[in-house]
């Protein structure tokens, strides 16, 4: 799979996979091995920037359905879902990044990603406005988020950037 420069990664749990690859012209007698960390990302669209999440967190991608209004809640929560027994909160990732809401058109879906909340793991949804593929990323091509003044601030929710 090919990868996308400036595919903004966001934080996720690391996935890593060691991937062997065969190596050229009969060093494969001599028995070097190469390996390269990667990591795989599903990559999707929101206000047409791409976007790269780790597919490990992510348990589905549901299409956009009817929410429950949730009332006094934050503004970029835009409700809840019933998934299989389980009341799952439904973020909108525009309103999160602070930019204006995005229109729900037949290509926006849920992804539906378990988090770690306060030493709980619980699942929540984003809406996102369209998924495109997963991709493979090798970790020597995803360069660290800038800080944006404080510790860790900016990297709540930015982990990364592919080169």
């Amino acid at each position: 799979m090919g990868t996308w420069p400036g595919c903004r990664v966001l934080r996720g749990g690391v996935m890593t996979q060691s991937l062997t690859l065969a190596t050229s012209r009969g060093q494969e007698d001599k028995g070097v091995d190469m390996t390269l960390e990667q990591q795989q990302f599903l990559t999707f669209l929101l206000r047409d920037e791409l976007f790269g999440i780790n597919i490990r967190p992510i348990k589905e991608i549901i299409e956009y359905g009817q929410l429950t209004v949730v009332p006094m809640v934050p503004e970029f929560v835009r409700g809840v879902i019933n998934v299989r027994g389980n009341v799952v909160p439904i973020i909108d990732l525009a309103l999160r990044f602070g930019w204006p809401t995005t229109s729900v058109t037949k290509r926006s879906c849920i992804v539906i990603v378990e988090v770690e909340s306060e030493g709980e793991r619980i699942e929540i949804g984003v809406v996102v406005d369209a998924v495109s593929e997963v991709l493979d990323i090798p970790l020597a091509d995803i360069e660290p988020a800038p800080s944006f003044g404080g510790p860790g601030s900016g990297q709540i929710l930015l982990k990364g950037w592919e080169k």
